[in-house]
């Protein structure tokens, strides 16, 4: 097993102690999913710099843009549907936000940072990744690594949403997101790249 591939498990092993042992909610897994989409897209950016030069900061700053409302409008489905509130008086989502959420989730947001961080300099420049990849490769590539995640999330998310969260509904949540998170990258780093 390569070294970011084991990061990867562990990094997504803390939500599971999160749920088991420290009573996380949905919204907290959420929460920690969507933080865990901006690392992505942050280190795309990183790449499409390094690759592209010029090109890539132009390409780089279409792909904050881009990907930005694609963030905002995801952050905003999981306030309304997971978090369950509105978008009213906006003290209200702040105040959810701030009743030990981010106390909760930040330890777990670092070690996924951490993770990713570990699998683009093992893979990215270590490996040489970067000598084969072209920007407007890079500026396509995390979307189908999310989608496939989200869409995981999203259906392990309702179905513990309609049975009203049972410790179960989430850790299978976990394990179903932690699966298709670890084929994604195995596919996108084959082992002859990634040992």
């Amino acid at each position: 097993m390569s070294i970011s591939s084991f990061s990867l498990i562990i990094a997504n092993l803390v939500p599971l102690i999160g749920v088991l042992f420290f009573g996380w909610s949905l919204f907290q897994i959420m929460i920690l999913y969507w933080l865990e989409t901006a690392i992505i897209g942050f280190w795309n950016i990183i790449k499409m710099f390094k690759v592209g030069g010029i090109q890539g900061l132009s390409f780089g700053l279409f792909f904050i843009f881009h990907f930005g409302l694609f963030m905002l409008v995801h952050l905003m489905f999981i306030i309304i549907v997971f978090g369950q509130i509105g978008f009213g008086p906006l003290a209200e989502p702040l105040r959810k936000l701030s009743d030990g959420l981010l106390v909760a989730v930040l330890p777990s947001f670092l070690i996924m940072l951490a993770s990713h961080t570990v699998s683009f300099f093992t893979n990215f420049i270590y490996k040489g990744e970067r000598k084969q990849a072209n920007v407007s490769l890079l500026f396509t590539a995390p979307y189908g690594r999310i989608a496939m995640m989200h869409l995981t999330i999203i259906i392990g998310g309702f179905a513990s949403l309609i049975l009203h969260q049972p410790i179960w509904s989430l850790v299978l949540l976990v394990t179903l997101k932690t699966l298709a998170d670890l084929f994604v990258h195995v596919r996108e780093h084959p082992q002859k790249t990634d040992y």
